[in-house]
């Protein structure tokens, strides 16, 4: 039986591969200290390359492997978090309004459509992680504005 272009075994395979993967990633994240997901999207680059993910869906693949990790824990850390009273409501407000703040004092000062080298290195497989995926929603913006004729 076929599942998602995979036989039996090779679901199998890919399974075990992923469950090592996450307990390597958690070893890890835990040993140096930092998030995971500087962690889980290099190691799932290379377990999707031995799988033989092509290339073109490689990096798109990880990263939204590792979103769709890192999304529903932080959810839930944040609610637990919350219902015992350690979150302080005024900070995460006070981020909003100045990371808003520097989105339009960056937008005034950068021309609207200028690409970057950095897009066509994550194309080439050349970034990983949180600078892939922010030169991908770069370059995402960018085809947004063009395609809405402001560029």
């Amino acid at each position: 039986m076929m599942t998602v272009g995979l036989d039996g075994t090779e679901l199998v395979e890919l399974a075990l591969m992923l469950v090592a993967v996450g307990a390597l990633s958690g070893f890890f994240a835990g040993l140096f200290g930092i998030g995971g997901g500087a962690i889980l999207v290099p190691v799932f680059y290379e377990c999707f390359r031995l799988a033989g993910v092509p290339l073109e869906v490689r990096m798109p693949l990880c990263i939204g492997t590792s979103l769709a990790i890192i999304i529903p824990t932080s959810i839930s850390s944040f609610r637990a978090h919350y219902r015992r009273g350690a979150v302080d409501m005024a900070d995460p407000q006070a981020l909003v309004a100045a990371g808003r703040a520097r989105r339009r004092r960056r937008q005034r000062h950068r021309a609207p459509c200028a690409g970057t080298a950095v897009q066509d290195r994550v194309r080439d497989g050349g970034l990983v992680g949180g600078d892939a995926a922010v030169a991908r929603a770069r370059e995402l913006e960018i085809r947004r504005r063009r395609a809405q004729g402001i560029c």
